[in-house]
């Protein structure tokens, strides 16, 4: 992750907001492994994608950043988005950024 950025708009003049909007970066994660390698198309399948999460911040991702997976078909005509959670696993108790290592979601309905 990079250092956060603050973003005000201009709205006239020189007069700009002072929202205090914080943008940041991330490196996207790299997958090591997954439970499923393909999936019908009129069903959503679990998925949990064990990934490398980089130099992240882990749990400013946990409580900053808005998961999702995202899908193109075997084509490459269509892509769909998916809500995803960041999690532990094998699963745990603990609530331990430093334990995160998967990311769940479900395969899109084609």
């Amino acid at each position: 992750m990079w250092d956060p950025m603050y973003i005000d708009a201009l709205v006239q003049g020189d007069q700009f907001t002072q929202n205090q909007v914080q943008v940041q970066y991330y490196e996207e994660p790299v997958l090591i492994s997954a439970n499923v390698a393909e999936s019908p198309a009129n069903i959503q399948s679990q998925l949990m994608m064990t990934v490398n999460f980089k130099q992240n911040d882990i749990g400013a991702l946990l409580r900053l950043g808005d998961a999702k997976c995202r899908f193109t078909s075997s084509g490459g005509h269509k892509v769909a988005i998916e809500e995803a959670q960041l999690v532990a696993y094998p699963f745990t108790k603990r609530n331990e950024p430093e334990l995160v290592n998967t990311v769940h979601c479900k395969s899109p309905r084609w």
